[in-house]
Formats: C-alpha cells, structure tokens, sequence
C-alpha cells in the first residue's frame, strides 16, 4: 500500500490550531501537579544521583539482601506527558504544512501500513527509503524538521542523533559513496492529532527511530543507533563517539559483577552475536531471555543497570522517557543482562538486556570499528498495546480480524 492521500494545508492547520489551545490548558494546569522525573540527559553516567534511585549500595557483588533498601524510578505526571506530546503533535502538523503538495504525498501513510516496519541500519544507497529524505528539502524546511526531531527527543537524544549524522558527513566528505547525511528520512502514519494515534518517522543510515503518540503517551520503539567508526580520529571532529555511553556503561557494570554472576551473564562463544531483534527480524525468532537475572544482582547493581537502560531510553523526551522506565523498573525482577565477548574496555563484544518491557542489544563484533545498537519494547512495540486499546475503546465497531491481525503483525512482513 503507498502513501494515503495528502492531508490539505488547512485541515493540518486545524490540528495545529487545536494542539495549540491543548497547550495552552495544559500550561494552565496545577503547577503542583506531579513533575517529570528527568533521565540524566546532562550525564548518564552519573551514579550518584538521587532523582531516581536510593541504593544505599556499594556495588561490590554482594547479595541483593545485604545492601541496602532497593532502588526506585519515578514516572512522570499525566499533565506533563500531555504537553509534551501536544508539542510534539504541532511540531509534525507544522512540518507537513511546510512541506508542498508533492512531498506532503510522499510522507504520508496510514497507520497500519507495512511501510511503517520497513526500517534499517543500511545506507540508503544500499536500502532505499520512501518519504522526504533532508537533501529534497529547503532550508526552511529543514528547519521544521529539527523542530520536529527536538521535540520528540531529549536533550541526549538530540544529541546522539546530530553525531550520528555528523559521522555520516565525515565519511561523505571523506568520500564514502555509500554515505550521505542528506539521506535521512521522515515519513509519517496516519494523522499527527492529539485525538487519536499516530506515528512518525526518521530512518537512514545507523538511525532509525519509530515514534507513536497515543493521547498523553509517547513510544519510540523499535529504534536503532549505529556508528561507524567507533570513534572518529582526527579533525575538527576528533574525539566523536556518537555510542560511547552505551559501551562504558556495560563494561563498568560488568565489572561490578562477582565470579558467579559473571558466570551467568556471559553466553556461549559460538552463539551468534549478531542482532536477533533487529530491523529485519521476525518476531517470533527473537531470543529467549537468557543470561543473569535481575533477582541475582545487589541494590547498587539494580540501581546501575536502569542507569544503563536509561541511555536508550533517555533519548525520549523527559516526560515520556520517565514514564517508559518507570514501565521497565515495574518488570525489574523479570529482566535478564545477557553478555558474549571480552569484558575490558575497548574489547568487542555483544550484550543484550532483556525483559516484558525492555529489549536492548548492542552489538559490537562486526570488526573493532563498527556498531549497531536496536531497543524494542516486546509489549508494545509500535505502540500496538495503546492502539489495539484505542480500536476497542473507540472504534470498537471497525475492529476486525483483519486489522487485529495488521496490527499484531506489524513488525513481521520481513
């Protein structure tokens, strides 16, 4: 199925207009109400924090009993995941304004079409995309689709993206043909509304990240980082490392592991390490939760792996990335840390924390330069929990077996 027909500019004018007065009640709200818990996006790695978690733990391999109390992790409030998702709602009403007639049907897609899982970590003059990729658009509507991208994201989100495609840069102007930091791609399913569900869109090379807004909630999983080379040598850019959180973060939480636990993270040598849950994956041949349990690990352990889950989540918006690990801390004691390669820094491995809400693997094998990083949420990847909610709450009439089964299968037409 390709694009739906393109939304004229005065009905997205008319979502912009109704997200606006959304925003404007939302401001209005309590200032007491309940505030977004923050995810570090200043410094991920900070362990000292007490915004999320009260460890009391020393980290030293202990046992989950001797301590101290166990951490936590607040979500955030109602009001605070609404206003970030009306932002984020006019932020696409107002790049799809912008765009013209020709490129408006481009983007376009309904929400349950296989377009939306045709996602990858290739370039795309190896794996072609559909939509609007930046180089097809001015400067101004560049402009509106960073809008559009600092409002779906955090402030390390942001960031993480802008190196990404900095490293694509590098290596076209370095003269790679199969680069282009032109080639990222927005595309969007169904009707950017603060009503009922919608999704968006940006994919390319080592980026591809999957957004669903459903009322007040924001999701953007499955999406995927990548970078090659890990780190770039010389410059202006010498020094950038778009992934090095996540690989620091592992190798310091490995090493707070004792002989034991360390014995059941590590998996065999001759599995393959490559990703299981990535953009081309089935779902029904991804892994089975293997590796250390979360129930094995001291407070100061627990407390370091939601630190570490946080630098994939944190790439959220603050409000809804809270709310998501909130979801995840729920489900702790069912989450399982899953490790294959050396544990020194600097060597090449594959690790894989996993659990109801959570999927993360990261994959570092390929050669010592090159990784490929996807998080998923295995309960409500593209959003299909809150939008099978939606159908049956709202338009329990339309709900068919075909569309329950569009909806299931979403992320399976590989």
């Amino acid at each position: 199925m390709g694009p739906v027909t393109a939304l004229g500019e005065s009905a997205i004018a008319d979502v912009m207009t109704r997200t606006s007065v959304l925003l404007l009640l939302l401001s209005a709200c309590d200032s007491d109400d309940k505030t977004s818990a923050e995810i570090s996006s200043a410094d991920p790695t900070d362990t000292h924090s007490d915004q999320h978690r009260d460890s009391g733990a020393s980290g030293d391999g202990g046992t989950p009993e001797d301590t101290g109390p166990q951490p936590s992790w607040d979500g955030s409030s109602e009001v605070d995941r609404a206003a970030a998702a009306a932002e984020l709602t006019a932020a696409a009403a107002a790049f799809l304004v912008g765009l013209d007639d020709y490129q408006r049907s481009q983007v376009q897609y309904s929400l349950t079409d296989a377009e939306r899982s045709d996602w990858s970590n290739l370039p795309h003059a190896v794996y072609a995309r559909a939509g609007v990729g930046f180089r097809e658009l001015n400067e101004e509507r560049v402009a509106l689709g960073w809008d559009l991208i600092r409002a779906s994201l955090s402030a390390a989100g942001i960031e993480r993206t802008r190196a990404i495609i900095q490293m694509e840069k590098l290596l076209w102007d370095d003269g790679d043909p199969n680069a282009n930091p032109g080639n990222y791609f927005f595309t969007f399913f169904g009707t950017p509304s603060v009503e009922s569900p919608w999704g968006w869109q940006l994919d390319g090379h080592h980026l591809a990240l999957n957004f669903t807004v459903s009322g007040s909630e924001v999701t953007f999983s499955p999406s995927l980082w990548g970078t090659t080379p890990k780190t770039w040598a010389s410059g202006e850019h010498a020094g950038l490392s778009p992934m090095a959180e996540e690989e620091d973060l592992a190798f310091a939480w490995m090493a707070s592991l004792d002989e034991t636990q360390l014995g059941m993270a590590q998996l065999g040598a001759d599995l393959d390490p490559d990703l299981m849950a990535g953009p081309t994956s089935v779902r029904a041949s991804w892994p089975e939760a293997a590796g250390v349990p979360a129930s094995a690990l001291n407070n100061a352990q627990r407390a370091a792996l939601m630190d570490w889950v946080a630098v994939y989540v944190g790439n959220l918006s603050e409000a809804h990335a809270a709310e998501r690990m909130s979801e995840i801390f729920d489900t702790l004691d069912e989450v399982s840390v899953a490790w294959m390669g050396g544990t020194e820094p600097g060597s090449m491995m594959y690790y894989r924390i996993q659990g109801p809400r959570v999927l993360i693997e990261f994959d570092h094998t390929r050669n010592a330069d090159h990784i490929h990083a996807v998080y998923r949420d295995p309960q409500n990847d593209y959003g299909t929990d809150w939008l099978s909610k939606h159908l049956a709450e709202h338009h329990s009439e339309e709900v068919s077996a075909h569309t329950s089964t569009r909806l299931a299968g979403v992320d399976t037409h590989h």
